[in-house]
């Protein structure tokens, strides 16, 4: 990936996609926005102080963002189950391993959309969520993670 298309790519995450979020961007950087548009086309070389101000505002969403998240999950009145990291090593299933995710999110979609519709997972560092469409009781809840130990196996095998 060329400078340019990183440093589009970080713009649209944190701006949005719109059409506005050259504008956004410039404002949160505090540059003119055909500076914005010049350094997103590889017209111009982004110095590295835009580079630092790009990582703080990466790190000010990582420390929002999960809270924000948390607090729309409350209000989705769904129920969630978390498979922790005691879990996730029991599992086999690498902490912290985003492409791993992906793979076993994949897998996941496809075995709930057969078995437990509406139900989604979501990546965390150190766990992951499952929410659930309906409250599940304790034994449900129980065979649910033993499906995902499954899906985690089958994930397991393809790569290696």
């Amino acid at each position: 990936m060329t400078p340019a298309e990183l440093f589009t790519k970080v713009g649209r995450a944190l701006c949005g996609s719109g059409p506005a979020w050259k504008q956004q961007f410039a404002a949160e950087l505090g540059i003119r926005v055909d500076s914005v548009d010049a350094l997103a086309k590889g017209d111009l070389r982004i110095p590295p102080g835009v580079w630092l101000d790009i990582a703080g505002l990466i790190q000010d969403s990582e420390r929002t963002l999960p809270a924000l998240r948390g607090q729309a999950l409350s209000l989705a009145e769904v129920d969630q189950l978390v498979i922790n990291k005691v879990d996730l090593l029991w599992m086999k299933a690498p902490p912290g391993d985003r492409e791993f995710f992906d793979k076993l999110k994949g897998e996941f979609d496809q075995w709930a959309a057969e078995r437990l519709e509406g139900a989604k997972i979501l990546f965390e560092i150190n766990q992951y969520i499952i929410l659930l469409p309906q409250t599940l009781r304790a034994g449900e809840r129980e065979r649910l993670k033993e499906n995902v130990e499954q899906l985690v196996q089958m994930v397991r095998a393809r790569a290696a």
